[in-house]
């Protein structure tokens, strides 16, 4: 059963332009403006520092010491800084023994180790894709790579035949200007005999 034609009624709500915009003024002079600097926690990070800066916390270890890291350990607490790196001690029977050291101690705690991560503040091992036997003198280099790779003057492992790759990369690349440039000579050539092509 419809509604009379003379009951109009609307269904809509009507609101003034100028409410709305009362209302943005309000919530932007409520929140500084729209020149106001976002809060610290979106332009630096949560700990308020710009990023790259590394803030290193410093526990209760001391130089050349073996802990135990377990499930109790602080993960956010760092080394001395006479001895910011944390070597793998290898020269005991126990697992998960740690020791504080300088960067020229690495080696002594763990031969497989010798280089000190600036970074990360840990001794680790060298890292060299495609390596089989890694150079102990504190550095990221490779004395013998694995099969069909060899060891560069810069000390990392190079494909033996990367020249056929680039040679391979050279033909198709000579192939396909070759097809581009015939393609295009086939279509600017001039229309000798219209007829033929007509009837054909």
């Amino acid at each position: 059963m419809g509604l009379p034609a003379k009951l109009n009624v609307d269904l809509h709500f009507h609101v003034e332009p100028q409410a709305v915009r009362n209302s943005l003024l309000e919530v932007v002079n409520s929140s500084g403006g729209f020149n106001a600097k976002p809060n610290r926690i979106f332009r630096h990070g949560r700990s308020g520092k710009s990023k790259g800066v590394v803030d290193r916390k410093f526990g209760s270890y001391s130089c050349g010491t073996t802990f135990i890291a377990d499930s109790s350990t602080n993960k956010s607490e760092h080394c001395p800084q006479e001895c910011p790196y944390f070597a793998q001690d290898k020269s005991d029977d126990r697992h998960c023994t740690f020791a504080c050291v300088p960067a020229e101690e690495c080696v002594k705690y763990n031969a497989e180790t010798p280089i000190a991560d600036n970074r990360k503040f840990v001794c680790r091992a060298p890292s060299v894709n495609h390596c089989r036997k890694y150079s102990m003198e504190a550095t990221d280099a490779c004395l013998e790579c694995q099969r069909m790779f060899y060891a560069g003057a810069d000390g990392q492992c190079h494909y033996t035949f990367m020249w056929a790759l680039y040679l391979l990369l050279f033909v198709l690349i000579a192939v396909v200007v070759f097809v581009v440039w015939w393609m295009a000579d086939l279509c600017l050539r001039p229309v000798t005999n219209m007829r033929a092509g007509l009837q054909a």
